[in-house]
């Protein structure tokens, strides 16, 4: 039988790890200064077969997939959060003044925090995907397709847009860690529990 490499093994089990121990209300303070405490995730069994290459394997690219992995855990929390409405209506999700209900996915790393945060507007297929350090939260409008439609920054100065070509390297960035975290995940087409 062959084995996985180190690397492979610590790799997963880090995601896996950090997929099972976030899952946090979006945007809910109008400052962005401080994160709400975090609900339990329910841990799905992952069977993963591993085959050794020439080459180690190389990361994922996000994918239509994949997107639907991460938006179908969102899904399953119980937990309602809500976009604050700065931040919905610079990307024209919302009214002025109104926040916006969406479900989503938090992984702390040391850096800060990646969201990734589900609209709940009916007939909406919108995806914020966010970075959240000290300070400032870059954010990053999308669908089911990955694709960079919008990006915006939230500091103490306020919530502004700044253009895609800005935007895109750190959106990939953004789009490598969850192709990488939603590897852990099942495939779309299994039920997953619901959190209680």
């Amino acid at each position: 039988m062959k084995t996985p490499s180190l690397r492979t093994v610590l790799t997963a089990a880090y995601l896996s790890a950090m997929l099972a121990s976030s899952v946090a209300p979006v945007f809910s303070n109008a400052n962005l200064a401080s994160a709400a405490t975090e609900a339990p995730m329910v841990v799905m069994p992952v069977g993963v077969a591993y085959t050794k290459t020439a080459s180690p394997a190389a990361d994922p690219v996000m994918n239509e997939e994949l997107m639907r992995r991460l938006i179908i855990r969102a899904l399953a929390s119980r937990k309602d959060g809500t976009i604050e409405p700065a931040i919905c209506a610079i990307f024209g999700l919302c009214q002025a003044g109104q926040s916006l209900p969406a479900k989503q996915i938090g992984l702390t790393v040391p850096e800060g925090k990646h969201i990734f945060s589900v609209t709940m507007t009916e007939g909406s297929n919108d995806v914020i995907v966010a970075f959240k350090r000290e300070g400032i939260t870059e954010l990053y409008l999308t669908n089911r397709s990955g694709v960079l439609r919008a990006a915006g920054i939230a500091d103490l100065s306020g919530v502004r847009l700044i253009t895609n070509e800005q935007a895109a390297g750190k959106y990939k960035y953004e789009m490598d860690f969850f192709a990488n975290a939603a590897q852990s995940l099942p495939p779309s087409g299994t039920v997953v529990a619901r959190n209680s």
